[in-house]
């Protein structure tokens, strides 16, 4: 698990977060497996997005 200024990020089931360059994830945001954070995506203040199992994503597709 690490805290950064990309929002807290919990490995899960053998997945990590994952978050585009262009977003933004607030630094009390939890990310948690298979979640993908796309393209100028916004991720606010305590927000939890966990995947359980099946993948997240968010912003626009590349």
């Amino acid at each position: 698990m690490t805290a950064e200024a990309q929002g807290i990020r919990i490995r899960h089931r053998g997945h990590d977060p994952q978050v585009h360059p262009t977003a933004y994830v607030a630094p009390t945001a939890t990310l948690v497996g298979d979640v993908r954070v796309g393209p100028r995506a916004r991720v606010m203040y305590g927000a939890v997005l966990d995947a359980e199992g099946l993948g997240s994503r968010s912003g626009r597709r590349r």
